[in-house]
């Protein structure tokens, strides 16, 4: 068994830390919706969430102790299970709309969470075989394009928008990483910007993700009548919460935030732990990051390891950023848990086993 250096206690501590606050903070977040029928449990969701972190923590412990290089091996396996996965859940019945969910009974499993983990392996993978051909237009972008998106597509006809635009800047992100040309990069960007513009003023959207984007315009342009009750009340209650917040349990607002313990739990912790809260969970966030980039740059040999990391920094930091600014309405509703932190057991279980590949990639060395 290989053993852990500095870099990887520090950011099982920092893990450790992050996963106790979101358990403290879910359960004051859903105790009242759990009291509800169906669920006549305080502590249902609380239950649940508990279950899916040991299930990540068991894949974490697995994914840490298997040599990260093993991985190179399984990439097109990898890609395989996934794109099969993401098709057996279109079979699935829908849940409020969209097919993203596979059920296994206790836990529902969404294939999409598992797309983020294969971008960044794949892109590493393909971005160390073909480093010195990933500045031409064919080998470098199209062909790494043509992979992913190929899945992306199933993503999307879920259907579910706000994952397909997530997974596209992670993947580019890891383009860049990789070595691909800005130019090819930021022309993506540039088009994907312009079909959505265009999906938006054609009525070509469905009618919640065209709502989402009305909502998210009014606030901009501060006309508050058609402003979502969530957006609203989550702003307020971070607003109530002030500097210290008005104690964990005591909640105001909460009650008047649907999925308060998912998207929005980040309100919720606003409200209760006040502005000293909020900064404490920003801070341990960012000694993550941190900690992998520190890594990343000084202690990894490889290209590959050095991509898994990075890669997975930018995955949580992406997400990170994406959950905040929807809960202080600077971005539409996108659905995008805050890791670690929300009610949610496939990324719960994402986050945990990429966690264990990063921790691999550094004590492997």
């Amino acid at each position: 068994m290989v053993a852990m250096n500095t870099e990887a206690k520090s950011l099982l501590f920092i893990l450790v830390t992050i996963i106790a606050i979101g358990l403290v903070v879910l359960y004051s977040a859903s105790y009242i919706t759990a009291f509800k029928w169906p669920y006549p449990s305080f502590d249902y969701y609380l239950k649940r969430q508990t279950f899916a972190i040991l299930v990540g923590l068991v894949a974490m412990l697995i994914t840490s102790l298997i040599d990260y290089r093993v991985h190179r091996k399984y990439v097109l396996h990898y890609y395989m299970i996934v794109f099969a996965l993401l098709v057996i859940a279109l079979a699935f019945p829908g849940k409020g709309g969209s097919r993203r969910w596979i059920d296994l009974g206790y836990f529902d499993l969404q294939p999409s969470e598992l797309t983020k983990l294969l971008i960044i392996i794949f892109v590493a993978h393909y971005a160390e075989k073909q480093k010195k051909y990933m500045k031409t237009f064919i080998k470098g972008f199209m062909i790494p394009v043509a992979f992913i998106g190929f899945l992306l597509f199933f993503v999307f006809i879920e259907p579910d928008l706000s994952t397909t635009i997530y997974l596209i800047f992670l993947f580019l992100i890891m383009l860049y990483i990789g070595g691909a040309r800005d130019i090819y990069i930021l022309s993506m960007i540039g088009l994907g910007v312009l079909t959505l513009f265009i999906a938006y003023k054609f009525e070509l959207l469905r009618d919640y993700q065209i709502e989402r984007i009305k909502n998210f315009v009014d606030i901009v342009t501060g006309n508050g009548k058609n402003v979502w009750h969530q957006t609203s009340s989550s702003i307020h209650a971070i607003k109530n919460g002030g500097i210290l917040g008005l104690g964990l349990g005591f909640g105001e607002l909460k009650y008047y935030i649907p999925v308060q313990f998912s998207d929005f739990v980040f309100a919720v912790l606003g409200e209760e732990l006040g502005f000293v809260g909020i900064s404490g969970l920003l801070v341990l966030y960012i000694l993550m990051v941190r900690q992998m980039l520190k890594a990343a740059f000084e202690s990894i040999k490889d290209d590959f390891g050095r991509m898994i990391i990075v890669g997975y920094a930018f995955m949580v930091l992406l997400q990170v950023t994406i959950n905040i600014s929807v809960v202080l309405g600077i971005l539409p509703i996108t659905g995008l848990t805050l890791p670690f932190i929300s009610y949610g057991g496939s990324s719960i279980l994402v986050f945990l086993a990429g966690y264990g590949l990063v921790l691999s990639t550094i004590t492997h060395q």
